[in-house]
């Protein structure tokens, strides 16, 4: 009976408490953690695919930070966290179609944020538009490629 009572309080106490949120926070970033980690050892991809796709998502998603505004050396602790979410996500959890997906809708956001610069520097719109035209059709191979069921 005491130890119901224990127990009761005890889970109050978590439920209710910046320490209980930080702990399940914590349990949160272990379970991602495991998650990851057996997907990376049940990938039976080769070591140079899984490298490759991981310094590919590491690539663009530190492009897609600077193109937002930040330099490299202003990333703070949650830049880098984001970064390695991204890979987790993306290089790691996702199978090769999905993958493929990812990397090319990167690509095509890389290639508008690139044109926006170019816009920016005052090269023509004709020009512009043309790069633009190629981060379009990126996208809708993209979409054609979804449809296709486990390819």
């Amino acid at each position: 009976m005491i130890e119901e009572m224990v127990k009761d309080l005890t889970l109050d106490y978590l439920k209710d408490t910046e320490v209980g949120e930080n702990l399940q926070k914590a349990m949160r970033g272990i379970e991602k953690a495991q998650e990851v980690a057996v997907a990376y050892i049940n990938d039976d991809s080769s070591d140079k695919l899984k490298t490759m796709k991981i310094g590919t998502v590491l690539t663009f998603s530190v492009i897609m930070k600077m193109a937002n505004g930040k330099a490299i050396n202003e990333f703070s602790d949650q830049d880098w966290k984001d970064v390695a979410l991204d890979i987790a996500d993306y290089a790691i959890m996702q199978d090769g179609q999905q993958y493929s997906i990812s990397v090319f809708l990167a690509y095509a956001k890389s290639v508008d944020a690139s044109v926006e610069v170019l816009e920016a520097r005052g090269i023509s719109a004709e020009k512009c538009d043309a790069i633009r035209a190629i981060a379009d059709k990126v996208c809708d191979l993209s979409d054609q490629l979804k449809a296709i069921p486990n390819c």
